[in-house]
C-alpha cells in the first residue's frame, strides 16, 4: 500500500501510552513509509509531577488531559486549515449527531 508523500499524520503522545500503541505507530511508519508526528506536552512527565504532584491523572484528570492531550493538539491544529479524525458515534449522543464534514468551533477549523 502507498500513501501520498505529502500526507501528514500526527498523534498525541502523552508519554503514558501502552507499549502496543507505540508498536502500532512504528508498524504504520514502516508499512507505509511515512513518519507519524508525535505531539507532546510542554512538560515532561517529571516536570509535570514536580509542578502538579504525583498521579495528576487520578486527582484531576481534566487538568492532566489538558496538559498532555488538549494543548499539544491545539498547538498543532492552529497551523492547519482542516483536519481529519475518527470519532466513535456510539460513545455519546452528541457524538452520534456529528456530521462527516463540519466546522470545529473548538479549534476553529474544518473537521472531517
Amino acid at each position: 500500500s502507498r500513501l501520498s508523500p505529502d500526507l501528514k499524520l500526527f498523534t498525541g503522545d502523552t508519554e503514558f501510552l501502552f507499549s502496543q500503541t507505540y508498536d502500532l505507530i512504528d508498524r504504520v511508519e514502516e508499512k507505509y513509509g511515512i513518519k507519524v508526528e508525535r505531539l507532546y506536552s510542554d512538560l515532561t512527565p517529571e516536570e509535570q509531577e514536580r509542578s502538579y504532584g504525583k498521579a495528576l491523572w487520578a486527582r484531576d484528570p481534566d487538568q492532566c488531559c489538558n496538559l498532555r492531550k488538549v494543548e499539544p493538539l491545539r498547538r498543532k491544529l492552529a497551523t492547519l486549515d482542516a483536519w481529519m479524525t475518527a470519532v466513535r458515534r456510539d460513545q455519546t449522543a452528541s457524538r452520534a449527531a456529528i456530521r462527516k464534514i463540519d466546522w470545529d468551533a473548538k479549534f476553529n477549523l474544518l473537521k472531517i
